[in-house]
């Protein structure tokens, strides 16, 4: 329903039916997530009051990994591609099953690694750690395959990832060929200890 307002330019409203919702659950994610994306589409609230409410979404009891990702995804937008890293690595740790949390850490990997634009990177108090590299795009993207409903529009990201570090197809197909069969503890394995090395108060309670 509110991905319809939204459509219709009605942000306004969207926005008024989200700030009921948290109002009712203040702790609900869903909640949370859809009041700080109707906040940035109607625009006059200051870019703190947005990231707040997004990371209020992604500290709750029962985060959602939609939640990290849609925060990740503003975080990028606003520069700070390096906490957008974090946010999104912490939407794989939720939902270690979803190529999308997988496809969209490598495409946001490939940004830092090798922005498109310079000013894509304007975050000066958090350098890029080295451990944020072309392997690890690549990584990602590999289990991206690997995760059940890998499908078109997750193959589209991870193709434009590969494209941004000049890495081709079918090099990634080898890849993938050596890696033999890939699991859930390979996934649960590569996000949790990044996770560890890359958590701030971004996405942790402070």
């Amino acid at each position: 329903m509110l991905d319809a307002y939204h459509r219709d330019g009605e942000h306004k409203e969207a926005l008024e039916i989200t700030n009921s919702l948290v109002e009712q659950f203040p702790e609900n994610t869903i909640a949370l997530r859809n009041q700080a994306r109707a906040m940035n589409k109607l625009g006059g609230f200051a870019t703190d009051a947005i990231l707040e409410t997004y990371r209020k979404a992604v500290i709750v009891k029962f985060p959602g990994d939609y939640s990290a990702l849609w925060y990740g995804s503003f975080l990028s937008d606003i520069g700070r591609l390096v906490d957008s890293v974090e946010a999104h690595v912490y939407a794989c740790t939720l939902d270690l099953d979803d190529p999308e949390c997988f496809s969209r850490l490598a495409q946001i990997m490939s940004d830092v690694v090798q922005p498109r634009n310079v000013w894509q990177v304007n975050d000066e108090n958090r350098p890029v750690p080295s451990f944020i590299d072309s392997e690890s795009v690549i990584k990602s993207i590999m289990f991206a395959v690997d995760c059940p409903g890998y499908g078109a529009s997750q193959k589209f990201i991870c193709e434009q990832a590969l494209r941004n570090i000049g890495f081709g197809i079918e090099e990634l197909g080898i890849r993938l060929e050596e890696a033999g069969e890939l699991t859930r503890t390979d996934r649960r394995n590569f996000v949790e200890p990044l996770y560890e090395k890359l958590k701030t108060g971004v996405t942790l309670k402070t």
